[in-house]
């Protein structure tokens, strides 16, 4: 097996400028990266599990498969990164932005976060399950073959989006916005759409 490029669990890296380094298959596990400007950096295949990254720069990193269980993700700043097949089980996303990110095939089980912005993102073949996601933004997101379980998402911005042959499974969308958006094929198999527009 291929050994970490750095090894570094548990370590206070607060506030560092870090950006454009190279930590591909870094080892940061219960770190405290809260204000690391690593925007640009490259992340792919890290394990960030059950780190702390409040207030982050990852914008336009390689986060391709990294393993974010367990972190909060509390207004980190991932606009424009690549998040593809990330993993972001049992993460607080309260505020983070995520515009014009890759997350195709990313997995977001056990997740909450208060007005999470996914504006604009590429979401295809995503998984979200039992989520807590009030004031979503997804507007203008491509969404297709995305799995949506047991989502709670009112007030969510789905105004644009494009989710052809996606499954809604038991999500709450109560008064959500849905102005434009393109569903077809998509399946709603128990899910509250009551108030939205």
């Amino acid at each position: 097996s291929t050994l970490p490029s750095i090894s570094c669990n548990e370590a206070d890296l607060r506030g560092l400028k870090l950006e454009n380094g190279f930590w591909e298959r870094a080892e940061l596990n219960k770190a405290n990266l809260s204000g690391v400007q690593w925007s640009g950096a490259q992340l792919s295949g890290a394990q960030l599990k059950s780190a702390r990254l409040v207030g982050a720069d990852l914008s336009d990193a390689n986060l391709t498969g990294v393993d974010f269980s367990g972190a909060d993700l509390t207004e980190v700043n991932f606009k424009g990164a690549n998040l593809t097949q990330a993993i972001l089980d049992q993460t607080i996303l309260d505020r983070a932005d995520f515009t014009g990110a890759l997350l195709e095939g990313v997995l977001i089980n056990d997740a909450r976060g208060e007005t999470v912005n996914m504006s604009e993102t590429k979401l295809n073949k995503a998984r979200f399950t039992r989520c807590k996601l009030p004031n979503i933004k997804l507007n203008k997101a491509e969404m297709s073959e995305v799995h949506c379980s047991l989502v709670d998402a009112p007030h969510a911005d789905l105004r644009l989006i494009t989710a052809e042959y996606t499954a809604w499974r038991e999500c709450g969308l109560m008064n959500a916005s849905l102005q434009g958006a393109r569903l077809d094929h998509s399946s709603w198999i128990e899910s509250t759409l009551r108030g939205a527009t």
